[in-house]
């Protein structure tokens, strides 16, 4: 991890960290990577030749596919003599990669109900005794399942037809070329996709990232290549 950060392993003291032993000790394991400084955003082309071209967006992307298809390299090999059962490390990468879309996935659901709701974003407002209220119809809180976070821990859902058919929405929602309730809810789980279905607005440089990264954790996951 330092090397991988850009920095010399010779002359820099490696912090003492213990790798977890089990699931149920993957927090711990992070919460000591968070209090060693060992959290932030790694080199890229640190880690292989192959991830120094390409947006930053595609690099990281890519970094993900990589680290997906060698764990199903391994776990599909016969010959693991040389390294030993890793089945265990293995399942517990898989539990990692699913928390990871669990989260990331929750993030997405909060930021796009503020979204529609700024006045930056689609106005899906109403203001009511000199306060502004979001006028996008929401699910009760939802839970990701994540164990250990607490900055994550609940969520909110759009009802995307009760948004659509609310008096308030209707006509801006329809301003944005999308007709009904059921392509409302379709650009908005396309959002991030550079061939999008519908006629919506284009996704920004953030969000077709962040849509990037979701689909190769979900749709490049190693478990579901064994």
């Amino acid at each position: 991890m330092l090397r991988l950060g850009g920095k010399n392993t010779v002359t820099v003291t490696h912090p003492d960290i213990t790798a977890p032993d089990s699931e149920d000790d993957i927090e711990r394991a992070e919460q000591e990577l968070t209090d060693k400084r060992l959290n932030g955003q790694i080199k890229m082309d640190k880690v292989s030749p192959y991830l120094k071209t390409g947006g930053s967006n595609q690099i990281h992307t890519r970094f993900i596919q990589k680290v997906t298809e060698k764990v199903a390299a391994i776990r599909n090999d016969a010959k693991k003599s040389s390294i030993g059962d890793v089945s265990e490390r293995l399942d517990r990468a898989d539990t990692m990669s699913r928390r990871i879309i669990l989260i990331r996935k929750a993030s997405t659901n909060n930021w796009l109900i503020k979204y529609l709701s700024r006045d930056d974003g689609w106005n899906l407002q109403k203001t009511e005794d000199g306060s502004t209220h979001t006028t996008v119809t929401t699910v009760d809180d939802a839970e990701t399942g994540v164990p250990g976070e607490d900055k994550i821990s609940k969520y909110q859902t759009i009802n995307f037809p009760a948004t659509f058919d609310d008096p308030l929405n209707t006509a801006k929602i329809q301003g944005k070329n999308l007709q009904s309730g059921v392509d409302f809810h379709t650009w908005a789980n396309e959002l991030g996709d550079v061939l999008p279905s519908t006629n919506g607005p284009s996704a920004s440089d953030s969000s077709v990232s962040h849509w990037q990264e979701i689909t190769a954790w979900e749709d490049k996951s190693w478990i579901d290549e064994c």
